[in-house]
């Protein structure tokens, strides 16, 4: 639920500025836009994130949470690969087309490598 979301964010992220690689799984988990915009906001301390895997399938995301998402990611300058796995959520167009934006930033990139899942 969005409330665990933010405890995840808060306690796990919030104490990970060094980490180059990252898995985060909550898929299945009732997030909605709360709990995403959440987690997008601790990523903005993990300056040194070279590598995400992000399981968000199965979730209530809709469009603000995968925009906040995207828009946190991208400011991440070493961010080179990403793994997005966000199918059967509530995302239309502009959630989407913000990832897919985040997608074409990523590749880019040197050695830049970015997948997802709808």
């Amino acid at each position: 639920e969005d409330e665990g979301c933010e405890a995840i964010a808060e306690r796990i992220l919030g104490n990970l500025p060094q980490m180059r690689s990252l898995t985060v799984d909550l898929a299945h988990n009732m997030v909605g836009d709360k709990g995403c915009l959440a987690i997008a906001k601790r990523f903005a301390g993990l300056q040194q994130l070279e590598s995400l895997t992000l399981a968000l399938f199965l979730n209530r995301i809709g469009d603000a949470g995968f925009k906040a998402l995207a828009e946190q990611l991208g400011n991440l300058k070493q961010l080179r690969s990403l793994t997005l796995k966000a199918s059967n959520n509530n995302a239309a167009t502009e959630g989407i087309q913000a990832m897919e934006s985040l997608k074409a930033l990523i590749l880019q990139r040197p050695r830049g490598r970015a997948d997802l899942e709808w």
